[in-house]
Formats: C-alpha cells, structure tokens, sequence
C-alpha cells in the first residue's frame, strides 16, 4: 500500500515537474513570438513612414508633371499656331510669287507691245500720217483720228507704269511675306527650343517618378510581407496562449487530482488508523468475549464447540419449516440459538475467515474454513469481528449476536457445510453448562 502511495506521488512529481518545464518553454517561446512581433511592428511603422513620405513627394511630383504638361500644352499651342501660320504665310508667298511671275510677264508683254507699236509709229510714222490726212472726210475726222493715235501712246505708257506699280506692289508685299515668315521661323524654333525644354523636364521628372513609384511598391511589398509576418507571429502567439491554457488546465486538473488523491489517502489513512483501532477493539473484545474457553487450533469436526457460550437455547431446527416471518426459507439450512442481542459468538473450530459481509436475508454474516471441504457459517450478528483471510482459533470471538437480514429477533443462525453441503449442525454439537 504504501510503495503504491509513493509511486503515485512520485508519478504526480514527474507530471508535475513535466507542466512547470513545459511553462517555462511555452513563456520562452510566448516572450520570443511578442518581442518578433513587436520587431515587426516597429518595422511596419518604419515602411509606413517611408511609404506616406514617398507618397507625398510622389504627389509633389506628379502636381509638378501637371504643371509642366499645361505649361508644355501652352507651348504646343502656341507652336501650332506658328505652324498653321507660316503653312498660312508660305500658302501666301506661293502665291505672290505666282503673281509676282505673272505681273512680271504681263509687263514684259506690254512691254514688248509698245516697242513694237513705237517701231511701227517710228517706222510708218509720217506716211501714215498723211493717209490720214487723204482718207479723211473733213477736218474733224483728221482730228479724231490724230487724238486716237495720241490716245494709244497714252494709254501704252499709263498701262506700263500700271504693270510697273503691280509689280513693285507684288514685289515689296513678297518681301513683307518673307520678313513675317522669317519672324514666324525665329518664334517657332524659340517655342520649339522651349518645347524640348519642358520634353526634357517631363521625362526627368517622369524618370523620378517612376523610381519613387518602384520604391512605394517596394515598400508596399515590405509592408504586406511585415502584415503577413505579424500575422503568423499573431497566430502563432495564439495557439502558445491556448498551449499555456490547456496546460494550465491539464496542470490544475493534475493538482485537482493529486489534491483528491490526498485527500482519499488521507480519508484511507484515517480509516486504517480507524480499522486499526477497530481491530485492536476488535481483538480485545475476542479476547474478552473467550475469557474461560480455552482457545486451540482444533480443526476437527467433531471436536467443535458450542458457538454462543453461556447460551443454550435452540429454536428453529435443521430440515423442513414454517417459515417464521416473510422472506424466510421452507428449508432450515442450520440451528437457530440463543436470543441476547450483543451476546458473543466464538469460532466452534479453528480456521480462516473465508467471508465477511451482508445480504438481505442472511443480514451481517461471517463464513469460516477449517479444511478438508469444512466450512460454518454465523448469520444475522449486529456486529463482525473478524476479516476475510484472517486466521481464527477454536474459541476466539468472531461476532455478537443481532437480529439483522429476514429475522424475527435477536439470535444467531449457526450452518455446517461439508463440501458445499448443508448438514445438521446438531450432529456435532452440544451445550455444556
């Protein structure tokens, strides 16, 4: 009994020592899971700085982009508009040039026709002259048709001056053309110039903000990396916190169990000191109860004693009855004697308890083995004093006499059994006074 309480509580000392050692590694494990995730969570605080300051240069930047696209869309209308008025202006230069040509050659005809009206008047001049004068009619004839040669010269030099003025005009408006278009050249390759200033700019400052757009994702990218990593720490604190639990509880169901095995050893312990006292009452009370038998280890069946000494009385024989009272047997299987509650009951032969006990018939019974298939049994006592596998000698007490199980009083039911057989116990013993 004992070494089985030692190696319970050794048990529960390994167990024991088992969920301290399994706390302490879970602690550990917790202590280094929070002080990752703290790590990470100060690095996620550090990227989602860096990523509110790349984002807000990265705004700075692109304002700045808008400002140079509606500044480099100014500048491209403007250079359109230069375009579309040199294409204007050239348009028109082609076509003073198409005049100027044409001016050109209608004074060089006109030309051509007063010489050639000057050589015939020079040539034909004075023969001429006089056929007028003969072919004329009258005075007024010879008149008019001196005023219409007269007129014809005229008309030849005011139309000359005429082509002469045209062409002066077409010529002076060509040089005006070209001193516009020449302006027009300078302003457009200054607007060009300014053009492929604010191209340049752009695609500096697109260039900047593709960078800082490759390190925002970047960043972006650490950022769910550290989120995914937090989370798993997160988790991972998690089940080591429902580790520590179930722990916890497993090491307070082990303290629960080992607090009630305590307490069991303790209420085993109170009723062995109790059981010990009980025997030692138990034995003191045998001894009393023999005092003036002669106790011996006689197994012999017919040298038994009388079990209730002092007491001689016998009721209820062996064999067929009327049974006394409901629940009762037809068939006596043994000797009802005496009838003083409390009176002792002595062992009729020395043997070994081989039951203790109750039932509902037989009430507080003790069963005795002297050997050889010889067995006798004591029934309705009100107390035992003996236990199973303890070895009576003839004589000792072993109960007191009551009136438990199908009883109609104080008395003691004494049976013999030979080899599982109930015979008339009277065949062996007697009362002497």
């Amino acid at each position: 009994m004992h070494g089985v309480i030692r190696a319970e509580a050794s048990s529960y000392e390994e167990k024991l020592q088992e969920s301290l050692d399994k706390k302490e590694e879970l602690a550990q494990q917790l202590e280094d899971a929070e002080a990752a995730k703290n790590e990470l969570e100060q690095l996620k605080q550090e990227a989602q700085e860096v990523s509110a300051k790349l984002s807000a240069d990265i705004a700075d930047i692109g304002a700045y982009i808008e400002q140079l696209d509606a500044e480099l869309n100014e500048v491209t209308e403007r250079l359109n508009d230069y375009e579309e008025r040199i294409q204007t202006q050239e348009d028109e230069l082609v076509q003073i040039e198409a005049e100027l040509v044409e001016a050109q050659e209608t004074e060089a005809t006109q030309y051509e026709n007063m010489k050639k009206r000057i050589r015939y008047i020079y040539e034909n001049g004075e023969s001429s002259l006089w056929e007028v004068i003969l072919n004329a009619e009258n005075l007024s004839d010879i008149l008019n048709q001196s005023e219409y040669v007269m007129r014809i010269a005229e008309y030849d030099d005011t139309l000359l001056d005429r082509y002469q003025l045209a062409k002066e005009a077409v010529i002076t408006a060509k040089a005006k053309k070209e001193a516009s278009l020449e302006e027009l050249y300078t302003l457009k390759e200054a607007t060009e110039f300014e053009r492929d200033n604010y191209l340049e700019l752009t695609a500096t400052k697109s260039e900047q903000m593709q960078q800082y757009m490759a390190s925002y994702d970047m960043n972006e990218d650490m950022l769910e990396d550290y989120a995914d990593q937090i989370s798993d720490k997160s988790s991972a604190i998690d089940e080591i916190e429902q580790l520590e639990e179930a722990r916890a509880g497993d090491e307070q169901q082990l303290r629960d169990d080992e607090a009630e095995r305590l307490r069991k050893e303790e209420e085993e312990r109170q009723k062995q000191l109790a059981l010990e006292a009980q025997n030692k009452e138990l034995a003191a009370a045998r001894l009393t109860a023999a005092a003036g038998i002669t106790l011996t280890d006689e197994t012999s069946i017919n040298k038994m004693i009388w079990p209730l000494p002092g007491d001689g009385r016998t009721y209820s024989g062996f064999g067929y009855r009327i049974p006394p009272t409901a629940g009762a047997s037809t068939f006596h299987r043994g000797v009802d004697i005496g009838g003083e509650y409390g009176a002792t009951i002595v062992a009729v032969l020395a043997g070994t308890v081989q039951s203790t006990g109750y039932n509902w018939s037989s009430g507080n019974y003790v069963k005795i083995s002297h050997g050889n298939g010889l067995v006798t049994v004591y029934f309705h006592a009100s107390k035992i004093l003996v236990t199973a596998g303890e070895y009576i000698q003839q004589g000792e007490a072993i109960a007191l006499v009551g009136s438990t199980g199908v009883s109609t009083g104080a008395h003691l039911h004494f049976g013999v059994m030979i080899d599982g057989t109930y015979v008339d116990p009277m065949q062996y013993i007697s009362y002497d006074e």
